[in-house]
């Protein structure tokens, strides 16, 4: 109790107590002016806080006590990475329609230059685009 009121007396604007009993998180915040924040200290402090992916089980393994978890979204974002692996793999995408583009007409008055936009799909746990510009002068 000491500590935090030393903290408010020099001029802090909240104080955050982290896996705090309960009993003693609403004592400070009682005894505090500023707002007192909890992370698992029970709800006789001024705000709570959780970190989303613990909330949301996003690379959690183990969850802590004061945390509820509402759903582990691991498996379905391991299934989304899967499938674009796949889709790039299989040269499903990107489709035509993703990257963007401009006319041949207008890169020359542009830039003169001509561009032969290749795709790279030696897929070997990379992902790469390579674009090949061949200048029709030199540049520089």
């Amino acid at each position: 109790m000491a500590c935090c009121k030393k903290c408010e007396a020099a001029g802090a604007f909240a104080i955050l107590l982290e896996c705090v009993p309960r009993q003693v998180a609403g004592e400070v915040s009682k005894a505090l002016s500023i707002p007192v924040v909890g992370i698992g200290a029970g709800l006789g402090v001024d705000a709570l806080v959780l970190v989303s992916h613990d909330i949301l089980g996003y690379g959690v393994e183990q969850v802590t006590k004061f945390v509820k978890q509402y759903h582990s979204v691991n498996t379905i974002i391991l299934e989304l990475i899967q499938a674009y692996t796949a889709d790039l793999k299989n040269k499903r995408f990107p489709e035509e329609k993703h990257p963007f583009t401009m006319k041949e007409e207008e890169l020359k008055v542009l830039y003169g230059m001509e561009v032969s936009n290749q795709d790279n799909y030696n897929f070997t746990g990379k992902v790469g685009r390579t674009n090949v510009v061949r200048p029709k002068r030199g540049l520089c």
